[in-house]
């Protein structure tokens, strides 16, 4: 754990231009409970059609807005052995107001035992503006909480 920096150098093979980045990063204490990094991707509104991953948090004002994210370091009850996970997601505008709120019900643990959960929002008629995915998870067997929070915009700007 720790703050760390990883420095990533590439070259043009054809004009030989060379460009570097520096990106500093945070790693995480892995004890306890984390909330991983709140995917997001937009998808048509055709039932089966995939949607489609992105790493742009600019947005198209229509479509499904597919959100999911994972749980990790949840404790397990005594009494039975598997973690005791509620989780909860909103969408919130930049104004406060939300544009769609997901109250905490439980997180049933998947297949492997993961705990990860995938919502879609419909984004048609959304107003264009900046935009905040929070997720909030709470560990009843370890009395914790977390939450991630992905910033975004619907529309240009």
């Amino acid at each position: 754990p720790g703050r760390h920096q990883a420095r990533i150098v590439v070259r043009d093979k054809n004009g030989g231009a060379v460009g570097s980045l520096l990106h500093a990063f945070e790693v995480p204490d892995l004890s306890g409970l984390r909330v991983s990094t709140i995917a997001l991707a937009v998808g048509p509104r055709e039932p089966g059609a995939p949607p489609e991953p992105t790493a742009r948090r600019s947005l198209p004002p229509n479509g499904v807005l597919h959100c999911r994210f994972e749980v990790y370091g949840a404790a397990s009850g005594a009494d039975t052995g598997k973690p005791s996970v509620t989780a909860g997601f909103s969408i919130r505008r930049s104004d406060g107001k939300f544009l769609a709120v997901i109250p905490e019900t439980p997180l049933e643990p998947g297949a492997g035992g993961s705990l990860a959960r995938s919502l879609g929002v419909p984004l048609d008629g959304a107003p264009p503006g900046r935009y905040e995915a929070i997720a909030v998870v709470t560990d009843l067997a370890g009395g914790r909480a977390a939450e991630a929070r992905e910033p975004f915009v619907i529309g240009t700007e």
